[in-house]
């Protein structure tokens, strides 16, 4: 089980940012569950968690065997909380940056695999995101309430993800301790340009023997 800091440290600036920072949605802890029970997915990689809150998620892989982990999160207390939550669970090699998914970050991706949880807001943003989970990673792993927290944000995601040449698996999240709400997971995966390179020579040589058999 992931060990929480305290409510009452470090103190928020108002009582709408605690609920905020400091409640661990289900689809995080969901999440968090599924990753500790598979620990393939992140074992030896490196791996960044967008929209951190509270860093259940990024913290279950670290406990993993996450080569290292990134929480990303465009609110200080946010990543203040999510570090606390690595201290506590006597994670190494865990970096906090703050951010949103929009901001640029170079040309390749610079980590093995994304998480998030309840990230699916807003359907005018899911291309930006989609983008982002491409630029940052060939893998994201994303979790959502099976209803959805918004009106087509999913859809505009999946599309958006499809469009920019992943492929999209959904499949249903088993309950975590005290987060009952039905909660869904989308795992996409996008080719890297060392890949598409292993795959033309592939071709190169199984065409070179043809000819010369």
């Amino acid at each position: 089980m992931i060990r929480r800091p305290p409510r009452s440290t470090p103190k928020p600036s108002s009582a709408a940012s605690d609920v905020y920072k400091r409640q661990v949605w289900d689809s995080a802890a969901c999440l968090a569950q599924h990753v500790r029970a598979t620990p393939a997915d992140v074992q030896d990689k490196r791996v960044v968690e967008l929209g951190s809150g509270l860093g259940v998620c990024g913290v279950a892989a670290a406990l993993s065997g996450a080569k290292s982990v990134e929480f990303v999160d465009r609110e200080p207390e946010a990543l203040h909380c999510a570090m606390a939550t690595a201290q506590l669970n006597g994670c190494a090699d865990v970096t906090a940056r703050l951010a949103t998914f929009g901001d640029q970050d170079g040309e390749s991706p610079t980590f093995d695999v994304v998480l998030a949880s309840d990230v699916l807001y807003d359907a005018r943003d899911m291309e930006a995101l989609a983008e982002a989970c491409k630029r940052l990673a060939p893998r994201a792993l994303i979790a959502d309430p099976r209803a959805g927290r918004a009106e087509g944000a999913r859809d505009a995601f999946v599309a958006a993800a499809k469009a920019s040449g992943g492929r999209v698996i959904e499949r249903d999240l088993a309950p975590a301790p005290e987060a009952p709400e039905p909660t869904m997971m989308l795992d996409v995966r996008w080719r890297r340009p060392s890949d598409q390179y292993a795959d033309s020579l592939g071709a190169m040589i199984d065409g070179a023997s043809s000819c010369c058999a």
